[in-house]
């Protein structure tokens, strides 16, 4: 049975500096940035042009090989529409055109981010002293000024969060996530793909209409 968030982050630890905190305190809210603003502004632009076409090959060409171990048939139509290489190279771009366009095009749709870190994963010594003192790393980015710690408990934030979700349905989408750190490695790691396949709903009915011939919607 998989674990809910709060299961595996109890808490979630937000890092600010004075005039962050301040702003918290008073507006009772934590304010996401836009993508474009981040201290990585390519970190999603990065995504998309570099680490997703890679992701995307991999589950494509897994897809095709238990189609054809399904229906034989299937091969042939493969090399009707020119061969797997096209086949999947058409869904990598089809698929990365939909993605930008939603994320970097759509106003309603542009990703905003608020970063927490968490102890999880840490050595049970480790995991002490930093829910204790907090991450060194995040000092060095918030601490000149004397930068500030809230901790979270984050069941209780989750259901915040979902009371806003339900107030804004119709305009936004509001969720939680790992960062994940991709690498040449992590993007062929059997445990990442199935959790990437999973939000990637588009690969069944891409290949089923790009095989048949049938107009594609994603």
């Amino acid at each position: 049975m998989t674990k809910s968030l709060a299961e595996v982050h109890p808490e979630l630890f937000h890092y600010t500096n004075a005039k962050g905190l301040i702003g918290i305190i008073e507006s009772q809210s934590i304010w996401a940035t836009h993508y474009a603003y981040l201290n990585d502004s390519e970190e999603i632009r990065y995504f998309l042009k570099c680490r997703f076409p890679d992701l995307l090959r991999t589950v494509g060409n897994e897809y095709l090989d238990k189609l054809i171990t399904q229906d034989q048939s299937k091969q042939l139509l493969i090399n009707r529409q020119g061969g797997r290489e096209k086949v999947v190279d058409s869904f990598i771009q089809e698929t990365r055109n939909v993605n930008e366009k939603i994320l970097l095009e759509d106003a309603l749709a542009e990703p905003y981010i608020a970063s927490f870190c968490t102890t999880s994963g840490l050595e049970k010594g480790v995991r002490k002293l930093v829910a204790q003192h907090g991450l060194l790393s995040q000092w060095r980015g918030y601490g000149n000024d004397g930068g500030y710690a809230i901790v979270f408990n984050t069941e209780q934030f989750w259901e915040l969060l979902k009371d806003v979700g339900k107030k804004m349905e119709n305009s936004m989408y509001a969720f939680f996530a790992d960062v994940v750190y991709s690498s040449p490695d992590l993007d062929h790691d059997p445990k990442f793909i199935e959790e990437f396949k999973e939000d990637l709903i588009v690969i069944n009915d891409f290949f089923d209409a790009y095989l048949s011939g049938e107009e594609r919607k994603i």
